[in-house]
């Protein structure tokens, strides 16, 4: 019988000091740890999913998404609606039932199809000709998003309050709720970035204990001035699908991964450093970097490529034929044809994307993002005061409306949240040392969805946005929130200091649910007397 090799083992002890130094103690464990995230999510799927058909009508970009999605479904892409249907009869039929509303010619969409893919699921499932069919796939996505960010929230935190808190925060966010209540992509896309920064902050942890694990097989100390390599970084192919995925609902995401792949590089830097590697620089970019390009580019783009399978499956798909009808010339002849229409499409979606400048009533700047300027207007329908279903001496025509208007106690604390760990992020840097990139990691790590985000919008110039785009980044201003929070009430407990971030935590969400409740038939396209709805019109803008 041949011997059985022994694994080898390090140090225990070892083991466990290095690791403390890479990780920090361990927090400890709480019934509350996965019992509130999950509880909050299912809170918020019930604010979600109540009477998530009406109105019964398509709202907004559902005009374009929800009847893209259908034609998915049959055909496998995106067709041109007729355009002897123009105006809103096609509308009008896809609503009543007559979903067959295309001609047989592919259409030029903006955004690729993963998204619209969900939506074609929902439909499929429950039937294209009720409404709640268009909304099915929304409201999952926006439970989800709420249990991943209360477990973040407990992993930057330490604290089952904080994950609760965070999760509790996301699920009466007023943008929130309408997105995940709309068949629209951005809650897809917030989904997939939230999930990819998901799996990189798992990423840190496990890849710092295998780091720890291989530096105490050589008795503590690395070997290798470079330090060792840290393999089976699974969690970080993971994120690198879930980006794609992201990327393959709208590209907007691509920030997402820029800023994401930095900032794990820089986690890397970090953890080789303080695990007391003396060239823990060059080791990051040689044995960290280029696999992190690899796992998470390499990853996301043959996601974003699959996620075209229906247009290549296809003979009806726009430009599909295209590199047939333009012969190869040069190196391009070494492409297939179907690679060489797909990349023309895509020149064809930017050009297309980056014109997109006509005016709009609820266009905005995203300045006013953070303090709820101008919301979207989604769905608005009058009744005559005095018809059926609008008594008389509401002061005007009854109104039923959906606006993306965001919660005014999380919006306001987000702000504040956002300056304050900004400031700290800067301040708690020695700029003058070579550890220069050495926060507070959990500070980086919140503010890096704003920087993603956000800030590209402040960039794009005289192109058309609108402030519900802003739902991609809102679980990163409740991340803010609670990470400023915590910071704030210190280590020690029963502390003033602790006692009232803790009240305030307490108080904001109470208000926050307050606000909720008030503005929700705005949200939610209940009917209002005219009076009534004036009295949540706080601002001119918001009309």
């Amino acid at each position: 019988m041949a011997e059985t090799q022994a694994v080898e083992r390090p140090d225990p002890g070892v083991s466990a000091r290095v690791s403390t130094r890479l990780n920090g103690p361990s927090p400890a464990s709480s019934w509350l740890d996965w019992w509130g995230p999950v509880v909050a999510m299912l809170v918020g799927g019930l604010v979600r999913v109540w009477n998530v058909g009406t109105p019964a009508s398509l709202v907004f970009d559902e005009s374009y998404y929800v009847k893209q999605a259908y034609s998915m479904t049959q055909y496998g892409v995106e067709l041109y609606v007729d355009p002897a249907l123009e105006g809103t009869t096609p509308n009008a039929m896809f609503e009543a039932g007559t979903l067959d509303v295309f001609t047989s010619a592919g259409d030029l969409v903006v955004h690729p199809p993963l998204g619209k893919w969900l939506i074609a699921m929902g439909e499929f499932v429950l039937g294209a000709q009720n409404s709640y069919s268009w909304r099915a796939a929304a409201v999952i996505a926006g439970m989800v998003s709420i249990l991943i960010v209360g477990r973040l929230a407990r992993r930057l935190t330490g604290s089952a309050y904080y994950g609760t808190l965070a999760a509790l925060l996301l699920a009466v966010e007023g943008t929130h709720v309408v997105v995940s209540r709309t068949g629209i992509l951005d809650i897809f896309l917030m989904l997939f970035v939230l999930g990819g920064f998901a799996c990189l902050v798992a990423d840190r942890f496990a890849a710092r204990e295998k780091l720890a694990w291989a530096i105490a097989l050589e008795g503590g100390r690395s070997a290798s001035a470079l330090g060792p390599y840290v393999e089976g970084r699974w969690w970080r192919v993971g994120a690198g699908v879930v980006l794609g995925m992201a990327v393959a609902t709208k590209w907007s995401a691509l920030p997402f991964i820029a800023t994401f792949g930095i900032m794990t590089v820089l986690w890397d830097m970090n953890a080789r450093r303080r695990a007391g590697i003396s060239r823990w620089c060059a080791g990051t970019l040689s044995r960290d970097a280029v696999p992190a390009f690899v796992s998470i580019v390499g990853s996301a783009l043959l996601v974003y490529l699959l996620s075209w399978s229906g247009w290549f499956a296809s003979s009806l798909g726009w430009g599909r034929q295209w590199a047939d009808e333009h012969p190869a010339v040069g190196i391009e002849s070494l492409m297939p044809n179907a690679l060489r229409s797909l990349i023309h499409y895509h020149e064809e979606m930017w050009r297309v994307a980056t014109s997109l400048s006509t005016e709009h009533p609820y266009a905005t700047n995203p300045i006013g993002w953070f303090f709820q300027e101008r919301p979207t207007l989604f769905f608005l329908r009058q009744t005559t005061e005095g018809a059926p279903g609008c008594a008389a001496g509401g002061g005007g025509p009854c109104m039923e409306m959906v606006t993306s208007l965001g919660t005014l106690s999380i919006w306001y604390a987000g702000a504040i949240a956002v300056v304050a760990l900004l400031v700290l992020w800067i301040v708690g840097r020695q700029w003058r040392s070579p550890l220069w990139f050495q926060p507070d990691w959990t500070l980086g790590a919140s503010l890096s969805g704003i920087l993603a985000g956000y800030v590209p919008w402040l960039l794009v110039g005289e192109r058309t946005i609108y402030s519900f785009y802003s739902v991609v980044f809102v679980p990163w201003v409740v991340l803010c929130i609670v990470v400023g929070l915590h910071r704030f009430e210190g280590r020690r407990k029963a502390t003033v200091r602790y006692r009232l971030a803790r009240s305030l935590g307490v108080a904001l969400l109470v208000t926050s649910i307050v606000l909720l409740a008030w503005f929700w038939p705005v949200l939610t396209g209940q009917k209002l007397t005219h009076a009534d709805w004036l009295a949540r019109m706080w601002l001119s803008t918001w009309r």
